[in-house]
Formats: C-alpha cells, structure tokens, sequence
C-alpha cells in the first residue's frame, strides 16, 4: 500500500478541470452531471449553479489493485511441471480510477469521428 495514494487528489484536479469546463462553455452542464456527478441546481442566492458533487458512488473513484500476468510462454517446456513459477508481470486494475468515467466520455465522443 502506498503512504500517500494519488488517486483521490487526482481525482480533486480532475473535477475542478471538470467544473471550469462547465463555466466556460466546454462541457455542457448535461455532460459535466453525466460524467462527472457535478450539480447544476441554483445557488440560494440565485448567483449561478452550486456545482456540487453527487454523492452517489458510482461517481467517486474505486480503489486500484494488483494482479498478476504469468509468462508461461517465456518458460522452457521443460520446466512446465507442476509447483513450477513461471515469471510474471504485475499488472495495476484501474478500472474504477479517478478518469474511467472522463476516458468513456472521451472515447465515445471524439473517437468515433476520428476512425471515419
């Protein structure tokens, strides 16, 4: 485990890219709640929208963890017997990282018009 994990001041950056998207007019406030959880219900005081995050959790980045890939290729034939090691290769799951749902929303708006 890491002393100081990444992931939730990442996750703080990417919101608030996120949110001035929202105010200048790069994201519209339909995508920025869609990807993002970001709210657009009035302030009390009617000066703009609040911009709070949603509290559900599909929204919140997950935990990453490790796993590994075993190289069974790269061994002999011959040292293919049971209790053997192969090597491996540790690979980091960050399927419910900080920017799943932002890559999605990328990928789904851009690449299409990129692969025509």
């Amino acid at each position: 485990k890491l002393n100081n994990d990444p992931t939730h001041e990442l996750y703080e950056k990417l919101y608030n890219h996120w949110v001035k998207g929202k105010k200048e007019g790069m994201v519209t406030p339909k995508e920025a709640k869609d990807v993002m959880g970001i709210s657009d219900n009035e302030r009390a005081d009617q000066t703009g929208p609040t911009n709070r995050r949603s509290t559900l959790p599909h929204y919140r980045p997950g935990n990453p963890y490790f796993y590994p890939a075993f190289k069974i290729h790269k061994m002999k034939k011959e040292d293919l017997v049971p209790g053997a090691t192969p090597p491996a290769r540790l690979i980091t799951a960050l399927h419910e990282g900080a920017s799943r749902r932002p890559d999605v929303f990328l990928a789904d708006k851009y690449l299409p018009r990129t692969l025509r």
